[in-house]
């Protein structure tokens, strides 16, 4: 074989050593794809990490409102909370969905003046549960905590029982559980419903009459 064919042969393996026009657009296109894919699957995998750590802080939350009751072991004593409870708070966004930890407490008022010492009212929580005064109860916030940005509170139609606000009365504790759309502490057991904000994920926690909390 003469030199010039083996210069000839070399100079066609170094023409055909790379890639096409054709053939790197379509390496960058899948590239492109699965990269997209990727990140959209690590995006949706952190909001559900997120809710999941979410439902488990909510949980924690209502837990903690009963464990201070039941440190509480009077009830309606001067300078004492009758008990404790959570507020479930629902925000558009951008605002973030939040709770709210309270405390239930005779005004000091009442009990100084002999006018009752008790957070019930005929065997029941008192009606004027949310006023100032004579006749109502303190209402005292002791501890908030807002949701991630990720995660929000889902209220609809369909979803039946959702919980605005769960109280824990000493010494028992007695639970007490409002729903949407209940003005009075009526309801035998609820859920926390939560959602993802793109909604491709959403969850639950349940609370009972004896304030037992499930996921």
């Amino acid at each position: 074989m003469s030199l010039s064919t083996i210069t000839r042969c070399i100079s066609r393996l170094r023409k055909r050593s790379g890639f096409s026009l054709v053939e790197s657009l379509v390496i960058i296109s899948i590239v492109g794809l699965l990269s997209a894919y990727t990140i959209s699957y690590s995006n949706v995998s952190r909001r559900q990490t997120e809710m999941y750590v979410s439902k488990a802080q909510i949980g924690q939350f209502i837990l903690k409102a009963k464990s201070l009751t039941l440190n509480t072991r009077t009830r309606g004593s001067l300078g004492r909370p009758c008990g404790y409870g959570v507020d479930v708070n629902e925000a558009l966004p951008p605002s973030r969905s939040s709770l709210t930890l309270f405390s239930y407490s005779v005004p000091t008022a009442e009990v100084s003046q002999g006018l009752g010492g008790s957070c019930l009212k005929d065997g029941v929580l008192r009606k004027e549960q949310v006023e100032i005064g004579r006749n109502g109860l303190e209402k005292n916030t002791v501890e908030s905590f807002e949701l991630p940005q990720e995660v929000e509170f889902f209220n609809s139609a369909t979803r039946v029982g959702m919980v605005k606000r769960i109280f824990f009365l000493a010494p028992d504790p007695q639970t007490f559980i409002w729903v949407d759309g209940s003005a009075d502490p009526g309801a035998l057991s609820g859920r926390i419903y939560l959602i993802t904000e793109d909604e491709r994920a959403s969850s639950s926690i349940f609370v009972t009459s004896a304030g037992e909390v499930s996921f």
